[in-house]
């Protein structure tokens, strides 16, 4: 009789001890989220949506056509193709040589290339329905869309002088040399600021903003022409390091300067503080809550963002989901470790219910379902 007892259990022991190591196996396979920004991920929160590549080939970048709901990128050799399209398709195959950056219309038909000297750009506006470019004034220093997609603000040289200007697009790609002359109206005479990033997101507000270096003290303007005969300046951010702002909607944006990130209104007022480090462009807005690439900074010699934004740095991004009224408490929804993958998300967007985004570790455009 105790023989039989030592038996059983003994082999009760045995099974409980392979229950043991199986458990212990499959929790040591469990992904787990890198040091903080967030919080570790829960067993029911590995894997929220599915990451897919949708580019055939390295992508400078992107934008979406909200009209058509498709997907549109250029390469690093400016040939622009859509998203699904196959491989060796493209809706241009001219080379652009020296690619500064796209601005893509409000509806996404139309993008602008600055290309050349990034100093002294030129520009030129590719039409998606009609596969065609063409050239904009030489003398644009820079420029940024209308609302409406229809203008464009430019800081233009006249007359051996820098003027803020409106260009009206249809007269001045019209063809007729009248209408060519009459397509400029002049804002503001002898405008000394000229190597600035030029927003235009309200019919009559446009917002300047230095372009972002941490060893240079960058500021915001915000220019009303409600009255076009005496446009009035004020200032929306005060000056401050490494100034990098991300207007999410028309009354919101991500500020990062002096190394700490905020929301701010249109009026440049801090809303909210984050208690990490976020770039502007790794956060989209949907609803209300941001969604962001947020990452752990390495290292005590990393000057941000220019280190990042030479690519002498690469993060290691995990996606967080925060409230908009409690920025402190990131929630992990997405760790690419699940899918064997590294990213380092860059110029992020969103439409339905997914995020678009360039992985800078190889360039690609990858999407993500929420």
């Amino acid at each position: 009789m105790r023989k039989i007892i030592t038996i059983i259990i003994g082999t009760v022991g045995i099974l409980a001890l392979g229950w043991l190591i199986y458990y212990l196996i499959n929790q040591a396979a469990l992904p787990t989220a890198p040091a903080k920004p967030g919080e570790e991920l829960s067993a029911s929160q590995q894997l929220t949506g599915q990451l897919k590549i949708i580019s055939q080939e390295p992508v400078f970048d992107y934008w979406i056509a909200s009209s058509t709901q498709e997907v549109f990128y250029a390469t690093s050799e400016g040939k622009i193709t859509k998203a699904d399209s196959a491989p060796n398709t493209y809706l241009s195959k001219q080379i652009i040589q020296n690619l500064n950056f796209i601005l893509p219309s409000p509806d996404g038909q139309k993008i602008i290339a600055a290309f050349g000297d990034p100093h002294q750009p030129q520009f030129s506006i590719f039409n998606l329905a009609s596969g065609t470019w063409s050239p904009l004034p030489l003398e644009i220093k820079s420029t940024a869309w209308s609302p409406e997609g229809k203008r464009l603000a430019a800081i233009i040289s006249q007359n051996g002088q820098n003027n803020l200007v409106i260009l009206d697009l249809a007269r001045y790609l019209s063809g007729d040399p009248n209408q060519k002359t009459k397509s400029l109206t002049t804002l503001v005479k002898n405008f000394s600021l000229w190597d600035l990033k030029i927003e235009w997101l309200k019919p009559d507000e446009i917002i300047f903003s230095d372009k972002p270096s941490g060893s240079v003290m960058g500021s915001a303007w915000r220019l009303n022409f409600t009255k076009p005969a005496s446009p009035n300046f004020m200032e929306v951010v005060s000056p401050g390091n490494g100034l990098m702002i991300k207007w999410l909607e028309e009354n919101l944006g991500l500020k990062f300067q002096n190394q700490k990130s905020s929301l701010i209104n249109w009026a440049g007022q801090t809303i909210n503080n984050f208690s990490i480090m976020v770039l502007p462009e790794k956060c989209v807005l949907k609803s209300e809550f941001l969604y962001c690439f947020l990452f752990t900074p390495a290292g005590q010699k990393i000057s941000w963002p220019d280190d990042y934004l030479q690519r002498s740095v690469y993060t290691a991004d995990n996606l967080y989901k925060l409230g908009l009224d409690n920025l402190t408490e990131p929630k992990l929804i997405f760790n690419p470790v699940t899918e064997e993958k590294i990213i380092d998300a860059a110029k992020l967007k969103i439409f339905g219910n997914q995020i678009f985004f360039i992985n800078r570790y190889d360039n690609q455009l990858y999407s993500l379902e929420l």
